[in-house]
């Protein structure tokens, strides 16, 4: 994989967020795209990768929450609430949190990104 290959990845990335939430499996899914296949790199390069666009606060990170209202439907009633820390902070946890799953993750898992 070499550093093209991660530019355009963060640029698809990027876009993607520009139109909705993405998640973390999002990206590994792209970098695997793009020739990564040790998977114990996985989580050192999404953090390489991730590091600069939340400092430069290019994009923010958070999860959804789900309300106490009943809702018709089981998809009703979530709402993205940004994780309100550093961007240092915010790398600790998703390592922390995917150290505790002890493998890649699967949708839904962890974060959710979107632009400023």
């Amino acid at each position: 994989m070499t550093m093209n290959d991660l530019t355009t990845v963060v640029q698809e990335f990027l876009a993607e967020c520009r139109e909705d939430y993405v998640g973390l499996w999002v990206l590994v899914r792209r970098i695997r795209r793009a020739g990564a296949t040790d998977a114990s790199n996985m989580l050192e390069t999404s953090l390489t990768l991730l590091e600069p666009l939340l400092s430069e606060r290019k994009i923010i990170a958070g999860e959804f929450v789900r309300d106490d209202k009943s809702h018709s439907s089981p998809l009703e009633g979530y709402e993205f609430r940004q994780w309100g820390m550093p961007p240092p902070e915010v790398i600790a946890r998703i390592k922390d949190e995917w150290t505790k799953l002890g493998r890649d993750p699967n949708l839904g898992e962890i974060v959710w990104f979107t632009l400023r």
